[in-house]
């Protein structure tokens, strides 16, 4: 049976068990495993045995602590370290809101920020991403944004972050953000 590749297929060679059989000598993999007149190489199994004597020393060689089982990139906090500074960024952000923020904060879990150009804008403190809405004068969502911080942090240290950029810079923030308008806006 003779298996043959075609003249564009070069990354592989024919594997035959017959005599008649052609191969490619621009084939990696032949090249590899013949000298340049085309016979098998003697070198061949020479040079696998240096690189298998070679990956043995370096098993050898290596420090023990590299033996070791991985440990985790990411260490885990404690739920209480997490709640911790969950409750001090929320004393942060109520800090910065106005009496009618927190009230809303408080029933709703979002609040309303005015922009620094004067668009009103909306808040929703139970996500991270998404959670910038851009109200109309009927007080309907029209367009979503997503912008948040790098890192890991407390959630309304976000919150805080997004309202002062808001107040501070509206463009700077539109600038940043990934903005979707939302469908039912439109219409």
């Amino acid at each position: 049976m003779t298996f043959e590749t075609t003249a564009s297929d070069v990354l592989w060679y024919t594997w035959s068990d017959s005599a008649s059989a052609t191969t490619y000598i621009n084939d990696p993999w032949w090249n590899w495993n013949t000298n340049t007149t085309g016979t098998a190489s003697s070198a061949t199994w020479n040079q696998w045995q240096i690189r298998q004597d070679r990956w043995e020393i370096r098993q050898e060689y290596r420090p023990l602590v590299d033996r070791e089982p991985a440990r985790p990139r990411v260490y885990a906090r404690p739920k209480e370290d997490i709640e911790l500074a969950r409750r001090k960024g929320e004393q942060l952000l109520m800090e910065h809101l106005t009496p009618e923020q927190k009230a809303m904060y408080r029933r709703l879990k979002k609040f309303r920020v005015i922009s620094s150009e004067g668009k009103v804008y909306e808040l929703d403190a139970t996500k991270q991403w998404h959670n910038v809405f851009e109200l109309d004068d009927k007080g309907k969502r029209v367009n979503e944004f997503c912008i948040y911080q790098t890192g890991q942090g407390p959630l309304p240290d976000n919150h805080l972050g997004q309202k002062l950029l808001l107040e501070a810079d509206e463009a700077e923030f539109k600038r940043i953000a990934n903005m979707t308008q939302l469908q039912y806006a439109a219409g």
